[in-house]
């Protein structure tokens, strides 16, 4: 989170509003205003870090990267592209709602910036993730009941 925090006051000089309309209809009480020296793809990288450390997730092991900016960093690459070249994850597939990452095997085209957007990618990939771990197990399962190896090797990262 960057640490230029700024009150709603600020906004009252620029437009007609108050730090009264925008709390009763946002909840909104401050934000925090990057330097401009930072780009979004930083901003997405922290939080991703953050996130992953919280999870136990090694960067490697991320299979997709959703990225919705109005404000990405080049427009080729994408944002997206940014983060995932930071983070240094090999990437399945990538959804950037505001360009077309260049270099990249899988890409979902997307270009509404909806929520409603995303959460359909999002959806869609996490039932593929789940069709194909399920497939995996079939596999196994079926490998063992006919007897063809006392002992089976499961690879989760395949």
């Amino acid at each position: 989170m960057p640490d230029n925090r700024i009150p709603n006051a600020y906004f009252e000089s620029l437009v007609d509003t108050s730090d009264e309309w925008i709390v009763e209809r946002t909840g909104i009480r401050s934000r925090n205003f990057a330097s401009e020296d930072t780009a979004a793809s930083d901003l997405a990288v922290e939080a991703a870090t953050r996130a992953l450390d919280a999870a136990g997730i090694l960067a490697e092991h991320v299979d997709l990267i959703v990225c919705a900016t109005l404000s990405g960093d080049t427009p080729i690459p994408s944002t997206a592209v940014w983060v995932q070249r930071k983070l240094g994850i090999p990437v399945v597939g990538i959804v950037d709602s505001n360009h077309s990452p260049e270099g990249i095997g899988y890409v979902i085209p997307g270009n509404d910036d909806s929520s409603k957007a995303v959460a359909l990618y999002c959806r869609a990939v996490a039932d593929a993730v789940l069709e194909g771990k399920a497939n995996a197990t079939n596999e196994v399962v079926q490998a063992v009941a006919a007897g063809e190896d006392e002992f089976v090797e499961v690879n989760e990262h395949a």
